[in-house]
């Protein structure tokens, strides 16, 4: 069950909007998570949070701006303990023929008891994001296998937290301070930078596909392995996690008799260089790596 009110206001220009929003999410019976995609939710326990937010868009001659600072903490009646502030900005712009994307994302969490499907997502989208897609909100659409977490990587990616694409499904082992092993695909502090060049409009092939975007891809970022704090936040973040490789996303608007269907993006990525890979696999660079997703990574 989902309740949500919110409130925002808009400049006269459109360019800033602040918003506010109180959110509660309750599963009331174990039966609830059988049809998850993802194991992370809990019964019988309430996630209400309190949401601050600004966002900032702007054009500029070269392309666009879109900005977002947030501050989530829980609040009255929830049965966890965390909040996190987070930054994202996305830039859009054109170089001659080309087009380059760029998403720089940092987030701050702390807390004692952290919601699960509220944490921060090495490779992608946490949970409770995917609720919010009709694809992801449950098993169906999406191969079980595909969203399974073992040791090596896996072949479903939705876009969203650290972004990190090639290291969807894996655990991610990593050391931590004390010199042990800890999974780190999951945290609650981080930051990542993504690009992404399309240079389908320098193939003539490619430029009369209008739908088919073609683009080269890159993501790099870091996540904590234990609280971070002032005094110990050098020491609280694995080393830098990488990936790159070519990626295609194709755009569908046209469903003859189901007019109402609204543009759906299918989205093939392959992350064949990553520079920290599983020991499962072979080499860093690996041309069969590849994931699926349901629209733009960004």
């Amino acid at each position: 069950h989902t309740n949500k009110v919110s409130l925002e206001k808009s400049d006269y220009k459109k360019k800033n909007r602040f918003y506010t929003a109180f959110k509660s999410m309750y599963r009331p019976n174990e039966s609830d998570l059988n049809y998850l995609l993802y194991n992370g939710w809990e019964s019988k326990k309430f996630n209400n949070t309190a949401t601050f937010g600004w966002d900032r868009y702007y054009k500029y001659k070269q392309g666009i701006v879109n900005l977002n600072l947030e501050i989530v903490s829980t609040t009255i009646g929830s049965d966890y303990d965390y909040a996190k502030i987070a930054f994202t900005s996305i830039n859009k712009s054109r170089i001659g023929k080309l087009q380059l994307n760029t998403r720089f994302f940092a987030q701050y969490g702390s807390g004692k008891n952290w919601a699960s499907e509220s944490q921060l997502y090495l490779a992608g989208a946490n949970p409770e994001t995917l609720m919010d897609n009709k694809f992801t909100r449950s098993q169906g659409f999406i191969p079980n296998k595909w969203v399974e977490y073992g040791e090596s990587t896996n072949q479903f990616h939705m876009g969203g937290g650290l972004n990190l694409r090639g290291y969807a499904g894996y655990l991610a082992p990593d050391l931590d301070v004390e010199g042990n092993y800890i999974e780190t695909y999951v945290g609650t502090s981080g930051a990542s930078v993504s690009v992404e060049l399309e240079f389908n409009n320098i193939l003539p092939m490619l430029n009369r596909q209008r739908k088919l975007k073609t683009y080269l891809f890159a993501d790099a970022g870091l996540i904590n392995t234990t609280q971070v704090t002032y005094q110990n936040w050098k020491d609280s973040f694995t080393s830098i996690r990488s990936d790159a490789g070519v990626g295609f996303a194709l755009t569908l608007d046209r469903w003859g008799a189901l007019e109402t269907v609204r543009p759906f993006t299918f989205r093939l990525d392959f992350p064949m260089l990553l520079n920290k890979y599983p020991n499962v696999d072979e080499s860093h660079i690996q041309a069969n790596r590849f994931v699926l997703g349901i629209g733009r990574a960004f």
